[in-house]
């Protein structure tokens, strides 16, 4: 998601007058703005904090977690569906 916002705003550049620095920032934030992103750093965070879990919550999560790799596929796919994503060398930069 953050390189295909990095390969969307390279063409607004232009008009714009952004310098690629600025860009690049920006669209980092929006891609941590995102669900996809932000839902696991959140977890990650959470955990590094020790915030547990009763065992009811515990075995709930565990179910949700045997289905997620099937799950996130699916979004990634749906993603990149809906997205026009243009690979160019600021992308990649």
């Amino acid at each position: 998601i953050i390189i295909a916002t990095v390969g969307e705003s390279s063409k607004k550049q232009d008009s714009e007058n952004e310098n690629f620095w600025k860009m690049t920032g920006k669209s980092i934030l929006h891609g941590l703005s995102e669900p996809l992103a932000a839902a696991p750093l959140i977890s990650i965070i959470l955990v590094l904090c020790g915030v547990t879990l009763p065992g009811l919550g515990e075995k709930m999560l565990d179910q949700l977690g045997s289905t997620t790799s099937g799950v996130a596929l699916f979004a990634v796919g749906v993603t990149v569906g809906i997205r026009n994503i243009k690979l160019s060398l600021p992308a990649f930069g």
